[in-house]
């Protein structure tokens, strides 16, 4: 079952070097136990793009089933997402867990 990740610790972007219109994301995060897999950053739909030019991602990953028996830590989880046709307007993005979430604005 996917789920959105416990906590968001750090949110990286750049544009790729060779095409400038692809941001590249790294992210990474805790998991509340061992067992999570298939990391992932889903885009928020905007029927109009977002007034300050913040773009809004959950990071969801795949949950263990109750029945796995999975250490019972904390864990980090990282994701890697290329954002293809870079908006004109975007000045960051907003990265959102179950419990938190993190801005980081374009050029800082």
């Amino acid at each position: 079952m996917l789920k959105k990740i416990l906590k968001i610790e750090k949110v990286n972007f750049n544009p790729v070097a060779n095409d400038p219109s692809m941001l590249f994301f790294t992210v990474t995060g805790i998991v509340p136990s061992g067992g999570w897999k298939a990391p992932q950053l889903i885009p928020h739909v905007y029927l109009d793009p977002p007034p300050k030019g913040i773009y809004e991602f959950d990071f969801i990953a795949e949950a263990p089933a109750p029945a796995d028996e999975v250490i019972k830590i904390t864990a980090k989880i990282d994701c890697n997402f290329k954002m293809a046709n870079m908006p004109q307007d975007l000045k960051g993005v907003k990265v959102y867990s179950s419990s938190n979430s993190k801005v980081v604005l374009k050029g800082k």
